[in-house]
């Protein structure tokens, strides 16, 4: 068995924990935000896990109201276009944030400046 001293322990280690990095930011991306603050799925998105269960949240809430509005389905396709092209801006974040926890006339007038 041949010695391998520091450097070979130190080399040893850090390919495990760069291995160990790659499986949670590739693999487990709730643990990879978790602790490391990014993963693979906030790169591909721009935005974390719950940022995207809210968005798929607002997203449903949305539709079910513009039904209930009388909106024809290709009026529907476009506002979710237009949303999810707005939803990139760090700004426009904000501002749904803010609205949803004003209330829902707060969404709607929201909603109706993105005309």
């Amino acid at each position: 068995m041949a010695r391998r001293g520091f450097f070979g322990s130190l080399f040893t280690a850090t390919g495990i924990a760069v291995v160990l990095f790659l499986v949670l930011y590739f693999f487990v991306p709730s643990f990879s935000e978790k602790y490391f603050g990014i993963s693979w799925s906030m790169k591909r998105t721009g935005l974390s896990l719950v940022e995207n269960s809210q968005v798929k949240e607002l997203s449903s809430d949305l539709i079910s109201w513009m039904e209930d509005a009388g909106l024809s389905q290709k009026e529907i396709q476009n506002m979710q276009k237009k949303l999810q092209d707005k939803w990139k801006s760090a700004e426009f974040r904000k501002q749904v944030s803010q609205a949803v926890s004003a209330g829902k006339d707060a969404v709607t007038d929201l909603l109706e400046d993105m005309k």
